[in-house]
């Protein structure tokens, strides 16, 4: 599985952080808040987040996964404003919390 994983990472880094892009401005524009809580600590938007998990469903990759393959993709961390990459709990609990919501 791992090799499926870095296939698609090949050369494709770039399309990746074109997907992070694309998913934030699809967000911003049907009105999908970067902080809906008001006790967000905003380190890490909503639309980042969701960027993310499409990415990781793209890679078909667990949450532990991603969060090690993200340290290597600067593209998609610079497209998504995400200064620092965050821990797999924390992704794995927004995907909860918008499977709840949505």
């Amino acid at each position: 599985m791992q090799r499926m994983v870095f296939e698609r990472l090949e050369g494709g880094k770039d399309e990746l952080a074109a997907v992070m892009m694309i998913t934030e401005s699809v967000l911003e524009h049907i009105g999908f808040l970067e902080h809906p809580s008001p006790k967000s600590k905003r380190v890490l938007s909503d639309r980042s987040k969701t960027g993310l998990l499409v990415i990781k469903e793209f890679l078909d990759v667990s949450y532990r996964m991603l969060c090690r393959l993200l340290n290597s993709m600067s593209g998609v961390l610079a497209a998504g404003r995400i200064a620092k990459t965050p821990e797999h709990s924390t992704l794995r609990k927004f995907a909860g919390r918008l499977n709840s919501q949505y």
